[in-house]
């Protein structure tokens, strides 16, 4: 097996980089509720939304 494909397929990589994303997701939860900022983003209705991408985005 080509080494590459080994480490992309190696157990212990993806629990290391697996409990890293776990690790940076619970200190994001732990920070947003704190500050009582639930949305990442703004909501906008669809219709807003695609109202203002029609106005800023070029064809």
């Amino acid at each position: 097996m080509h080494p590459i494909i080994r480490e992309v397929y190696d157990a212990e990589i993806f629990r290391r980089e697996g409990h890293q994303l776990v690790d940076l997701l619970a200190d994001y939860l732990r920070d947003v509720a704190a500050t009582d900022q639930w949305s990442a983003l703004t909501w906008q209705s669809p219709e807003a939304a695609f109202d203002f991408l029609e106005r800023h985005v070029a064809e």
